[in-house]
Parts: structure tokens; C-alpha cells; sequence
């Protein structure tokens, strides 16, 4: 095919074709026809941007070649396909050209900026041009010729760099440790890397400073997260020995992350796991020590982080963000989960995908994770015997070793009993011979054969929770320490606080308790502040077996319990445990009668107003059992309403719909602690949350019927109610699209509270506010300007409330938004950004509340056809929605959406 053939199919492609790149190839493929060639330069330079102004002051530099370097991204296909198709090249290798793509230093036609450029990424600009050229099909010394001739201006012949592949599965493990590889794959995506074999590797130039690059935006993303709180597992004093197990626990995690310590209980497994974890803290970012609670899920359900925002998302929400935290942290952290003492759990592959190095402690062969157990054997005999005088004393002659050599058989390796045995022959109770009799003197063999208590098997635990059973009965513990062990036994199995176990108890010191850890049926973790105290789960078991359970002997507790929750000083780590408390004692106290029942409704009312849904949730469940055997509607309707109250804090929406609709059919005109109004206005407000508009308007209309009555005309409280009603109405409506009936509402909503006494000046601004926004959807941007600086009036003027007041930021932003309608691009700008300031301060850059913002200064870009600009505040929304909101949230749903469309206006704009 001749030349001139070449030019006419390359004519016939239109001028889509015709850019800056293809012009400088061009040049060089058909030198002879100069005229084409001028014509085609003289179309380019009519459609010069600013930046000549820089390159006209660069003489050795040609504009074309830096704008073709600019456009290889852009119109690398069309170019590619252009050559293949017109002139018949087989020789055109793609990879070839991709090679060239990732040489482009991550610089795209809309991001140049003339002032950044200097002689070294001009020199990578001229790579990608040799590049470029061997992939067109030049000889070596033909490409070899082009480069020099383009880069005389450096002085010398720059040095060619290809471009080479990396696996990100091996950057994970060697350069990147401590990253997922689809974190790094979603990096490089995020820095236009390019990715290569289905994203499993990444091609570079310069790998160096790209692995830099992706470990520096990497760690600015896990900054960016929340925060697992530090918690460190309650270290023992007196521990000895199991040197080679902690070299096997590092072995396992650097193979799996995750290493199940498994043994009988008492075996020392979790005084190992805390030891470990003490010891290694210092290669981890964050320890963080949990009980196991039921199931996996539960357990990271209960997980402590900073700066989770969570009010709004179900608990299968909440789940899926810890995780993706988790995942995301990577090896960066180390979790300790105490007593999984569960066969299987359906969740155990979401735990082991994290890469979190994770430490279980289990008496169980979890089924799936048998290549994860890591068996705790007794402790040597020497070290058993360490062990002992540690908590006794040295032995004296060999009358006593022989003794305890006897003992320590008939134990075989248990540190629990060894512990218990040492610390009950100190207290003068017992000798050693008398223990190793005690413990087998239900029958009459010899100490060898009565325990083999490292073998698996129920028979084995029982035998070892029977010894405990008979120390403790043998033991010189008085009446006192009794009734202390039995409260001890509701707290948590994770730790009460010594100080806050005093005041619930009704202690006027710490004796008892410093008295039961010398003994070693109380532990006591002297190591964390405040000092912890709790019974080890054999003992718990123990104590449970050898108590009576009245609701008489546990009322004056109870009394103290909910005094003790109610006050408002109190911190929140003791509050957690006072709930968790507060859930066991419902569980354990038996509560029969309606007055008992009506006890622990107050109970879970005070616990649910303390914003621990599970446990209030948890206590009405066995809680309304109870009374719907005794038939009493009036305590089920309250039981119910507090169930579904924290059902909804929860998430929970169809549970909580369930609970509301159930309370509603128990009501009668007899039950004085509701209305009937009010159930129907919080289920309806639970139909609200789920977006099911048109039943959340059919409860709220039943609500206003209801408050509309004659009998309620005179009565200022309902009649606010009735106002409050008729602004959830104008919300929904709002949604729904109705703005007029919404903005009706509203407007009704206001007049009741204008001239109603003992209106709040808050929700009078809420009215003037929503008002406000119902005109902005109706496009009167005009009229939702003036209400909403009218509401804004009365939270400065009236309410006194401070610029950082999420009211004050609610009414700047939204008063942008009115600019924004009406084409005042400076002001609205100048309201985002005080909005945005407000908000970074107060909740802080993961919050929906700044997402929200981050949406408006989107839109504010994208109003100007700034795409770039618009898509990168748009990501951030959407990115925070994900990690506040969860992917299934509809305000994330929308944000995605958003984001996609933006991302096609750019491409579009770009061409």
C-alpha cells in the first residue's frame, strides 16, 4: 500500500483522529507529504491552549512531542487500532504500547500544568515517545535516532527505561507487607498504575517510587479510618514456661494470621494468649482484647473502635464496615478472642479474610480450621513445679515434694488447679496430701487414675470442673465472701472495674475481693486502669452450682444496679460493664410476679436510655416471655415498645415493626404509661426509616387522628405532639417527592408551635428550616433563602447556639444550597467551606455529616462543567457513606450513582 494510500484512509477517519500524537507520527510516516503535514500542524496550532506561553520560552523542546506524550492515555486505542487497520502492521505489539502507557508518570491531558515541568519529567515524556516508536514498528536504530534527536536538549542521551511487571502477590508480601493485595491493586487504580493480567500485576518504570507512592496513599487511607480501640489482655504475674509454644503461635501467624490455642479449660490458654500479645505489642499499631460473645458475629458486633459512626446502620452493616476496617488494617493489628468455645461458626472465613493477625482461645476443634489449632500441653513437670511455689511457697524437704510430686500427677499439668491447690494450702485449709485425697475421694482410685484431664472429651471437662467444685467446697470461704462470689458472678466474664464492683456490692473496702485473689478465686488485673476483676469461667460455673438464685436475696443489688447506671458521671467503660451486668442479672435473678417484671422493665428502660441496645433488646426478650405467661398486657406493651425502641437504634426495622405492631394489638384504654398515638407514631417513624413512605404515612395519619380528638383541643402538650406529627408527615412527603403537601405540612406544623405555649425555640427553627427546603425542591431558591436564614436567626439569636453547632452548619448548608439555585457561585462556596470547617471539627472527616457537604461542593464544581473537580468530591462522599453507612445504605446507593454519572461526564468532556 503506498503512501499517499495510507493518507487518504487516514483523511477518511475523520478529525477524530487528527490530535497532536497522531500529527507527530505522522510526521514521520509520511515525510514526503509535506503539504499534508503543514496543513495538519496549522490546525493544531489554531487550537493551542495557554500553556504555548511556557513552551514558546522552552526552544529545544517541540510542543507536538510533549502534547503527544500528554494524549497517549487518552487515544491510545483509537491510535493502536488506527495502525493496525490502515496500514497493515502486524508487527504493532500492544503490550508494546503499554508499555509506553506506563511510562506516561501519571500525568493525563487535564491534569498538565505547564509550571510543573521540568528536565525529569521531560525525560520521561521522551521514554514514552521511544517507547512509542518501537511499538509503531521502527528498527531499533530508527527509534534509537528519534529519541536522540529529542533529547538533545538534556545535553546527553537519556537513559531508555522499560517498563516492568510486578505481582501484586508478591508486592503484598515483600514490599507492601501488611496490605491486602486488592487493597493495593484498588491503590494503584486510585493513582493510575497501570494494572496488568486481570489487576494481578502492576507494570513500572520506576517500581521505587510507585511501591512509595502506594504505601504513602495506602497509609493515608488507613489513617483515614476509624480506630480499634487499644485494649491489651490482662497479663498474668506469675506466668512460666511455654517459650517454644510462643514460637510457634509467631510461626502460624506469619503463615495464616490466625492460630486457635486449643486445651482444656484452666489450661493456661488465655494467660498464653495475653502474655503473647503483651510481649509482641510493640510490632502491632493497635491489640485489641475481646470475650467471645455467642458467635463471631456478635464478638466484632462487640468490638470496641474510635470514631465509628453507627446510629444509623443495621447490625449486618455494622458488620460488613468492622470487617472491611479489619481488612484493611491488615497485619497492622493483633486481636485476642478469649473462649470461643464453639464447634463452628458460619462467620469464621470472614474472619480469617481479614489478614488481621488474630490469637483464639477455644476448648473446641473448630470445624474448618483444624490446620489453624495449636494444642496447649502441660507445662513441663519442672515448670509445674515453678509454678506451684510461685504461689505457695519453695518446699522444704522431700517429704513435701514427694507429696507434691503426687498431687501434680493426679493433675496432670492443670494451671488452674495447680494454682487453686497452692493457693488453698497457703490459706491453712488443707495439706497437700489432704488435696490429692479430697480430689479423689468419691472413689477409691489411686490418684493416677482418676484424671486424665488433657484428653478431649466432655468426660475430662466434667471430671476437672468436679475438682474445682470440691476445692471450693473445702475451702474456708465464709459466708461474706459467698455473697461476693455471687454477685461477682453476674458481672461480665470479661471485667468489672474493683472500684465500681464496691459500690454495686455495697462494700466499704476492698478486702473481700483483695482477700478472694489471694486465693485465687477472684482474678484481679492489677496491670490495667482501673484494676478489672472477674471470675475465670470454671469457677464462674462453680459458683453458679453452689448458690441459691431469689429475686429477694438479689433486690437491694438491684436497687444499686439501677442507681448506679442512672448516674450520669459515670464513665463509658463502666457503664458497658454495668448493662452487660445488668442483662445477667435479668437472665440469672428469677423474675416471676408483675411487680418483679415491672422491676426489670425499668431495668431495661434505664439500659436502652444508656444506648446499650443489645442488652436492653436481650433483657426484654426473656423479660416478655415471662409475662405473656402471665398475661399481663400492660407490662408486655411496655416490655415491647423498649424492645423495638432499641430494635430500631439497632437496625433492626423489621423486628422493631413486629414488636410496635404486637404492642398495639396488646393496648387497651387500662394501660396508663401510653397512648395509643404514640405506638403509632413510632412504628410509624420505623416504616420512615425503612423508606417505606406510604405505611409510614398510614401510621402517622392514625397518629394525627388520634391527637386531633377534642379531647386533646386544650391539652399544649399533645397539641405540640400534633405539630411534631405534621413535620414528620411534610418528611415523608418531602421524600416522596409531594413538595407541595410537604411543604403544607410544614407550614401547619409551624402555626401550632408559633401559637402554642411552651413551644421550644428548636423546633420552631426546624420548622422555618424544613419550610425552607421544601421551596428549594420546588425551585423557589428565593423563598427557601429567607426561611432558612430565618431559622438560622433563631439558633444564633434566640437558642444561642455556637457556630460549631450542627444546627448552625445544617442552616449554613443548606443556605449555600439556595445560593447555589440561584447561580451565586461565590457565596455558596464561602457557606460550604464554613460548613466543611464546622464539620471537619466537630465530627471529623469520616462522618455522614461531612459527606453531606462534600455532595455539595460536588454539585457547586459540577454546576461550572468542572468534572475533575465535581468526581473527586463526589469520591470522597461515596467513600465515607461506604465506611459510615455501609454499601447497602440508600444515601451511599445514591452517592455511587452520582459518581458513575459524573465519572461519564468527564470521559465525555475529555474527548
Amino acid at each position: 500500500m503506498s503512501t499517499n494510500e495510507n493518507v487518504d484512509i487516514l483523511k477518511k477517519a475523520g478529525n477524530k483522529f487528527f490530535h497532536p500524537f497522531l500529527m507527530t507520527i505522522l510526521e514521520k510516516l509520511i515525510s514526503d507529504n509535506v503539504n499534508l503535514w503543514d496543513n495538519l500542524k496549522n490546525e493544531d496550532q489554531q487550537k493551542r491552549d495557554p500553556k504555548h506561553r511556557i513552551l514558546d520560552n522552552r526552544s529545544r523542546l517541540n510542543e507536538l512531542d510533549l502534547q503527544a506524550c500528554q494524549k497517549l492515555f487518552y487515544y491510545r486505542s483509537e491510535v493502536t487500532d488506527q495502525f493496525e487497520n490502515s496500514f497493515g502492521k502486524p508487527f504493532i505489539y500492544r503490550i508494546q504500547m503499554k508499555t509506553a502507557i506506563d511510562c506516561r508518570n501519571d500525568y493525563s491531558h487535564d491534569d498538565f500544568d505547564p509550571e510543573s515541568l521540568d528536565d525529569v519529567l521531560t525525560g520521561q515524556y521522551l521514554m514514552n515517545y521511544h517507547e512509542l516508536m518501537k511499538g509503531l514498528a521502527f528498527t531499533s536504530d530508527e527509534a534509537e535516532k528519534i529519541f536522540n534527536e529529542y533529547s538533545i536538549y538534556m545535553g546527553k542521551n537519556a537513559e531508555i527505561t522499560i517498563a516492568k511487571s510486578y505481582p501484586i502477590s508478591e508486592l503484598a508480601v515483600n514490599k507492601l507487607s501488611g496490605y491486602s493485595e486488592e487493597d493495593i491493586a484498588k491503590a494503584c487504580v486510585d493513582l493510575k498504575i497501570s494494572l496488568y493480567d486481570d489487576n494481578s500485576s502492576l507494570r513500572s518504570v520506576d517500581p521505587e517510587r510507585d511501591i512509595s507512592r502506594i504505601e504513602k496513599h495506602l497509609k493515608s487511607q488507613r489513617e483515614q479510618l476509624p480506630v480499634l480501640s487499644y485494649i491489651l489482655p490482662p497479663e498474668t504475674k506469675n506466668f512460666i514456661g511455654r517459650k517454644d509454644l510462643f514460637e510457634q503461635i509467631s510461626d502460624r501467624l506469619a503463615q495464616k494470621h490466625i492460630v486457635i490455642l486449643k486445651g482444656m479449660g484452666g489450661m493456661g490458654k488465655s494467660c498464653t494468649a495475653a502474655k503473647y500479645a503483651n510481649t509482641h505489642k510493640e510490632q502491632y499499631s493497635t491489640v485489641q482484647y475481646v470475650f467471645f460473645k455467642k458467635d463471631l458475629y456478635h464478638t466484632i458486633l462487640s468490638m470496641s473502635f474510635a470514631n465509628l459512626m453507627e446510629n444509623e446502620r443495621s447490625d449486618d452493616e455494622k458488620y460488613a464496615s468492622r470487617l472491611d476496617i479489619l481488612r484493611r488494617r491488615g497485619s497492622s493489628v493483633l486481636l485476642v478472642i478469649d473462649n470461643m468455645d464453639i464447634e463452628f461458626d458460619d462467620h469464621f472465613n470472614d474472619l480469617m479474610e481479614c489478614g488481621c493477625d488474630v490469637i483464639i482461645t477455644s476448648r473446641c476443634n473448630i470445624l474448618g480450621a483444624e490446620d489453624l489449632l495449636l494444642p496447649v500441653p502441660p507445662l513441663s513437670r519442672d515448670e509445674q513445679v515453678a509454678l506451684f511455689e510461685k504461689h505457695y511457697r519453695p518446699l522444704n524437704d522431700d517429704d513435701e515434694r514427694n507429696a507434691l510430686d503426687e498431687l501434680l500427677t493426679a493433675i496432670d499439668g492443670h494451671t488452674l488447679l495447680i494454682e487453686l491447690s497452692a493457693k488453698t494450702i497457703l490459706n491453712g485449709d488443707l495439706e497437700i496430701r489432704d488435696i490429692t485425697v479430697c480430689l479423689s475421694q468419691d472413689g477409691n482410685t489411686s490418684p493416677e487414675e482418676f484424671v486424665n484431664i488433657t484428653k478431649d472429651g466432655k468426660a475430662s471437662q466434667d471430671t476437672l470442673d468436679g475438682f474445682i467444685d470440691k476445692l471450693y467446697k473445702a475451702s474456708s470461704i465464709d459466708d461474706d465472701e459467698k455473697d461476693v462470689l455471687s454477685m461477682l458472678a453476674l458481672v461480665p466474664l470479661s471485667g468489672i472495674g474493683r472500684k465500681d464492683f464496691q459500690r454495686l456490692a455495697g462494700l466499704s473496702n476492698n478486702n473481700i475481693i483483695n482477700g478472694l485473689g489471694d486465693k485465687s478465686w477472684v482474678m484481679i488485673n492489677n496491670s490495667q486502669n482501673p484494676v478489672l476483676i472477674h471470675l475465670h469461667p470454671m469457677i464462674l460455673k462453680t459458683v453458679n452450682n453452689n448458690i441459691s438464685r431469689t429475686y429477694t436475696r438479689y433486690e437491694v443489688f438491684l436497687e444499686r444496679l439501677r442507681d448506679f447506671i442512672s448516674d450520669e458521671d459515670v464513665s463509658r467503660q463502666s457503664l458497658t460493664a454495668l448493662c452487660e451486668t445488668a442483662k445477667n442479672t435479668v437472665r440469672r435473678i428469677p423474675m416471676e410476679t408483675e411487680e418483679q417484671l415491672g422491676a426489670g422493665c425499668d431495668l431495661a428502660r434505664l439500659v436502652n436510655d444508656r444506648c446499650s441496645y443489645n442488652n436492653a433488646c436481650k433483657m426484654c426478650g426473656m423479660l416478655v416471655d415471662n409475662a405473656r405467661k402471665l398475661g399481663r398486657d400492660r407490662i408486655i406493651v411496655r416490655l415491647l415498645e423498649i424492645k423495638a425502641e432499641s430494635e430500631t437504634s439497632l437496625g433492626r426495622y423489621n423486628d422493631a415493626i413486629n414488636d410496635f405492631s404486637e404492642a398495639i394489638d396488646h393496648y387497651t384504654d387500662e394501660i396508663t404509661e401510653y397512648s395509643v398515638w404514640y405506638l403509632y407514631n413510632r412504628l410509624a417513624f420505623v416504616y420512615r426509616k425503612k423508606s417505606d413512605y406510604d405505611q409510614a404515612l398510614k401510621y402517622y395519619d392514625k397518629t394525627r387522628e388520634e391527637l386531633s380528638k377534642d379531647e386533646y383541643k386544650n391539652n399544649n402538650a399533645r397539641q405540640l405532639e400534633l405539630a411534631t406529627t405534621m413535620n414528620d408527615i411534610g418528611i415523608v412527603k418531602l421524600n416522596q417527592g409531594d413538595h407541595e403537601n410537604a411543604l403544607d405540612s410544614y407550614k401547619r406544623s409551624l402555626q401550632i408551635r408559633e401559637n402554642t405555649p411552651g413551644a421550644k425555640d428548636s423546633d420552631i427553627a426546624y420548622s422555618y428550616h424544613n419550610i425552607g427546603t421544601a421551596y428549594q425542591k420546588m425551585g423557589n431558591f428565593e423563598l427557601a433563602k429567607t426561611y432558612h436564614e430565618k431559622a438560622l436567626e433563631i439558633r444564633r439569636e434566640r437558642l444561642n447556639y455556637p457556630n460549631y453547632h450542627p444546627d448552625v452548619s445544617a442552616s449554613l448548608a443548606h443556605i449555600g444550597n439556595d445560593y447555589l439555585g440561584m447561580g451565586d457561585f461565590e457565596n455558596a462556596k464561602k457557606l460550604y467551606d464554613q460548613t466543611l470547617e464546622i464539620r471537619l471539627k466537630q465530627f471529623g472527616e469520616i462522618h455522614p455529616q461531612t459527606a453531606w457537604v462534600y455532595c455539595n461542593i460536588s454539585e457547586w464544581y459540577e454546576k461550572q462543567g468542572k468534572y475533575k473537580y465535581a468526581l473527586e468530591y463526589m469520591s470522597r462522599a461515596v467513600e465515607i457513606r461506604r465506611s459510615c453507612l455501609g454499601e447497602e445504605h440508600i444515601y451511599t446507593k445514591n452517592a455511587v450513582k452520582k459518581h458513575k454519572m459524573l465519572a461519564e461526564m468527564l470521559e465525555k468532556a475529555s474527548v
